[in-house]
């Protein structure tokens, strides 16, 4: 596809920005085959679009407004059928058994090239089970029932454990960066080049159909748009088609309040603190005892930073997210889903947290 067709599409279609991470392109690649691949045959769905726009190492993900409201409507389904939810469970916990015994056997890589393909397809079984199913089930929970109701306990129960590991980067780093090491020993070239790459792109460099040209790969370094439409995907990277289609994507209507936010309450409480805002894992250090989290979202590698903040504000989340249940087990003030604090707050910013009232204002 061309850099004009591109923008055509990404100009011509209703995108919604549905999380940020900080994921590799081939990461990207996997995640975006969850989507199309995986999670529509499970909750019987097709999902043909998204996009990915990765700025400094920082991707956020958008997906059609039509794509999103088809998963809610089929996971709202999925809540009130206690078949269909039966089942659903069923398979996340026998995901996470297979699990155990896949993370032994991928300690040991193998050179034949069959069994990476195979450990990115298992992979992918085990994200959308463990983590992509449980997240849509977590945010849709409160729009069917209600906190006293017994459904909304008996599944708040049950994803519990898997809202609050990243099972996703875990298997990534135990079952496919081993297999990226070994590969980049055979083509000579870094880690972090294959990273640049695509699963796709990488199939064609091991099927012989193509080469790895390293300095393309450079231009993505820093930023770059990966476009999945109808099946296909593309990769774009020139400071032209950036700057014109992040002129569609960034919409800011959201932040005409400069000095204030709002989310839901994950738990109660009201502080007053110093903001840090965690953009990467590298920012762990810089928060100090007493001090405000404001993050996108919250992992297990941010725990030693959640025990010396006094209070979680996050971008994202919903009640059964890894903030919210942190919070709740510390019983730190946390508001969650406020989808523009890390872009209204800065380091430094005296705030308020009412995480009674489910809002975070600057005070100086």
């Amino acid at each position: 596809m061309d850099e004009k067709s591109g923008l055509k599409i990404i100009g011509n279609l209703k995108w919604q920005e549905f999380l940020t991470r900080p994921y590799s392109q081939f990461f990207l690649s996997l995640h975006a085959q969850v989507y199309l691949k995986e999670l529509g045959g499970i909750i019987g769905a097709d999902f043909n679009n998204f996009l990915y726009l990765s700025i400094d190492g920082l991707v956020k993900i958008y997906r059609l407004d039509s794509e999103v409201n088809l998963v809610e409507e089929k996971i709202k389904d999925i809540l009130l059928n206690p078949s269909l939810l039966k089942n659903i469970l069923k398979e996340i916990d026998e995901a996470k058994q297979k699990s155990v015994i896949t993370r032994v056997n991928s300690l040991v890589v193998d050179a034949t090239c069959k069994d990476f393909f195979e450990s990115c397809q298992m992979f992918r079984y085990l994200f959308v089970r463990l983590t992509t199913i449980t997240y849509h089930l977590g945010q849709v929970l409160e729009m069917v029932y209600k906190p006293t109701d017994p459904e909304y306990n008996l599944v708040l129960n049950s994803l519990k454990e898997y809202r609050s590991k990243d099972y996703a980067q875990e298997y990534y780093d135990k079952m496919i960066y081993p297999w990226l090491s070994a590969l980049s020993s055979n083509f000579g070239v870094s880690i972090s080049c294959l990273e640049s790459m695509t699963l796709l792109e990488i199939k064609d460099v091991i099927e012989g159909k193509t080469d790895i040209n390293v300095q393309n790969l450079k231009k993505r370094k820093n930023k770059y748009i990966f476009l999945c439409s109808e099946g296909q995907q593309f990769t774009f990277a020139s400071d032209d088609f950036l700057r014109r289609a992040i002129s569609f994507l960034d919409i800011k209507d959201s932040m005409n309040c400069t000095n204030s936010v709002n989310g839901q309450v994950a738990f109660s409480g009201k502080v007053n603190g110093i903001v840090r805002v965690l953009k990467t894992v590298e920012d762990i250090g810089k928060i100090d005892y007493g001090e405000i989290l404001v993050a996108v979202s919250t992992n297990p590698v941010l725990l030693p930073a959640i025990k010396r903040c006094i209070a979680i504000v996050t971008d994202e989340g919903g009640i059964i997210s890894h903030a919210a249940i942190l919070a709740r087990e510390m019983e730190k003030p946390c508001i969650i889903g406020t989808k523009i604090a890390t872009q209204i707050f800065k380091d430094g910013d005296m705030v308020e947290v009412d995480a009674d009232k489910g809002v975070v204002r600057r005070i100086k």
